[in-house]
C-alpha cells in the first residue's frame, strides 16, 4: 500500500483493502518519557512518520511556510471574508492537528526539491 501514490483513488483503494478498523473499542495507550513517545496499539493501525532534513539548495531561493491548524476549527471570518485559522497557542496532547506546508521558489530558475 505504501507504493500506491500516483492518485488519490489508488491510495484510498489500497487503504480500503487493509481491513483497518474505523473506530477502536478501546483507546490506544500513549506513554511519554523525556523526549520519546511510546504508542501501544490495541488494534490494527497505520503510522506515518516523516523526517525533514536540511537541503543543500541555496536557502535564499526557497521559502518554506509551515502552519498547524485544528481540523474542527479551520477558519475565522473577518469583515465577511473567510481566512484560515492557525494554532498559535500550546498544542494539546491526544488532539489531532493538521499541518499545511507551502514551498515557494523565489528565484527565476526551476528548482528540484526532494
Amino acid at each position: 500500500f505504501m507504493y500506491a501514490t500516483s492518485s488519490f483513488t489508488e491510495m484510498m483503494f489500497s487503504l480500503s483493502v487493509l481491513d483497518l478498523p474505523i473506530k477502536t473499542s478501546a483507546p490506544h495507550v500513549f506513554t511519554r518519557e523525556a523526549s520519546s513517545l511510546t504508542l501501544t496499539a490495541l488494534s490494527a493501525m497505520i503510522i506515518f512518520h516523516k523526517v525533514v532534513k536540511e537541503s543543500k539548495l541555496n536557502v535564499m531561493d526557497i521559502l518554506v511556510s509551515q502552519n498547524f491548524f485544528d481540523p474542527t476549527d479551520m477558519y475565522v471570518y473577518e469583515k465577511g471574508e473567510q481566512q484560515e485559522k492557525y494554532v498559535k497557542e500550546e498544542f494539546l496532547k491526544q488532539k489531532i492537528y493538521g499541518c499545511k506546508v507551502v514551498l515557494t521558489n523565489v528565484s527565476s530558475v526551476r528548482k528540484r526539491v526532494n
